[in-house]
Formats: structure tokens, C-alpha cells, sequence
């Protein structure tokens, strides 16, 4: 088991530092490379926990958005809090076969793991069809000392609400029209890197920037941050989204599709890395 934790500290790290960074552009695909395995990070302040909770507070609440979740991104890391409980749950795949891992810490303390559950193989479409929403239970415990009866805490019902969580969390995200605000942790050589005026002579530029996500919000409200920095795009990765289709010739009735996660930009140019903090409005 201290093996999954290492495996899930490496996808939490953080390959920029410090922030704007400029590096040589030669070394983009190892950069670049990092930044893919690393999870993309969201974390939930109590009020849009408690809302993910009341979305799935019945029987069909629950079904219906099992019916239709999709996961932001491939490799996930959900972080919320229970005082005096911080939970993590970090999640690997898409909807037809996603690895769920979750981590429990006291009173916010990482080197004091309460509880680890895994569960492997979840198949969201095969949850609506055999209405079970646990597949194939594999349970790991941490003794914490002072703390009796954590057994308690392996009833199949965490498992449930567990899955239950990670669809709702993921089914918030998806709404539209949030407002996005950045804050830029901007050191010394970040500010002498954003001040050149010709990005090219000094390589490649490096962010990592910490984004608040505030959902939901009207449309007419929304925000987005653009990085217009140097020439070109730089690298970045793009969650899933729902996209509107208007009606046309051969459908009469207009349409939702979804996106897949994917990537976007040259990594020769630089690469921006986010972690989004999500609150209510």
C-alpha cells in the first residue's frame, strides 16, 4: 500500500518551480511529459461538497446521474473537507472502466492516513444496468491510534457513496458558464520573464497558476483567462466539456456532445499547469 500512496504523491507533483519559469525549449517533450502523468487537481470547498452530496441524496437523483457522468480528465485528484476529516480521491480512466482510489487523512496530516479504499474496474454504464453501485471491492485499512472502531468505516455503503461522490463532483464541473479567476504565483524570475519583450530570446516560458473555478454562474457573467504571453500558444491541457450543436439540415432538434479531455498547444513554446480551487456562488 505504500506503494499506491507513492504512485498517487508523483501524480499530485507539481513540475514548475518557480512560476513563470523560462527554460530551453529543446527539453519541451521531457517537460511536457512530466506535466501529462501529473493528475489535474480540484478542490472543493464545503458548500459545493455539500451540493454534490444533495444531488445524490435519492435513488433516482442517483441513477439519473449515473446515467450521464463523464470525468473531467483521465487522471483526476478530487480533495475535499469533513472536519476533521480531508479527503482525496484520486481517479484514473474514463466512464466505462475507472480506477477509484481514496484516502482519508486526520485532522489535514498526509503522514496520517486513516483509511485507504480502492476500487477497481468501475464501470458507470454497467452500475445503471445492474443498479449496484459497487464493482469488485478491494479494502485497505489504516490503524490510527486513538481512533477505535475504524472497521466501521469498510461498510459497503462508503463504497457506495464513495462512487456516488466522484459522479456527482464530476457532474458539477460540467455545468457551463463559470467564472474563472487566476492567482499567479509569480516569482523574481517569473516577473523578469513576463517584463522581456522578446519571448523568443529567452526560450521558453513555464506558469503554474492557481485557478478558482466559482459554479454555477450565468453565462453572461462568465470570465476566461487568456495567456497571450509569447509567441503561439503554449501547451496546456483542456478538460471535457458538454458542447451546444444548433439544429441544421439533418437535425431537426439541436444536440449535446461531449468533448474528451485533450491537450492543446506547442510545449516548445512553454506549458501552463493549474490546480482549480471550486466554490458556489
Amino acid at each position: 500500500m505504500l506503494a499506491d500512496y507513492d504512485y498517487i504523491a508523483r501524480a499530485l507533483v507539481n513540475p514548475i518551480d518557480p512560476n513563470h519559469a523560462p527554460r530551453h525549449p529543446v527539453i519541451a517533450n521531457i517537460v511536457a511529459s512530466e506535466a501529462r502523468e501529473r493528475a489535474e487537481v480540484y478542490c472543493f470547498d464545503k458548500h459545493t461538497t455539500d451540493i454534490a452530496w444533495a444531488m445524490m441524496n435519492t435513488r433516482r437523483r442517483i441513477r439519473n446521474v449515473l446515467q450521464g457522468v463523464r470525468l473531467p480528465f483521465r487522471r483526476t485528484f478530487f480533495e475535499y473537507e469533513t472536519p476533521p476529516t480531508r479527503t482525496g480521491i484520486f481517479v484514473e480512466g474514463d466512464r466505462n472502466d475507472c480506477l477509484i482510489s481514496r484516502i482519508d487523512t486526520l485532522n489535514g496530516m498526509p503522514d496520517e492516513p486513516l483509511l485507504t479504499m480502492t476500487l477497481r474496474h468501475v464501470d458507470f454504464d454497467l452500475l445503471v444496468e445492474r443498479d449496484d453501485p459497487v464493482v469488485d471491492r478491494v479494502f485497505y485499512s489504516y490503524p490510527v491510534p486513538g481512533l477505535e472502531n475504524t472497521s466501521k468505516l469498510l461498510w459497503p455503503e462508503a463504497m457506495d457513496a464513495t462512487i456516488n461522490l466522484v459522479a456527482a463532483l464530476s457532474t458539477f464541473l460540467s455545468l457551463g458558464g463559470s467564472t474563472v479567476s487566476t492567482s499567479k504565483r509569480i516569482t523574481r524570475e517569473g516577473r523578469i520573464a513576463r517584463k522581456r519583450g522578446n519571448p523568443r530570446a529567452m526560450g521558453a516560458i513555464d506558469s503554474y497558476n492557481l485557478v478558482t473555478l466559482k459554479l454555477p454562474a450565468s453565462p453572461h457573467h462568465s470570465s476566461a483567462t487568456h495567456y497571450t504571453r509569447g509567441p503561439g500558444v503554449r501547451w496546456h491541457t483542456v478538460a471535457g466539456h458538454w458542447r451546444e450543436y444548433a439544429p441544421n439540415e439533418r437535425r431537426l432538434l439541436g444536440w449535446m456532445a461531449w468533448i474528451a479531455d485533450h491537450e492543446r498547444g506547442d510545449a516548445r513554446k512553454g506549458i501552463i499547469i493549474k490546480d482549480r480551487n471550486v466554490e458556489s456562488r
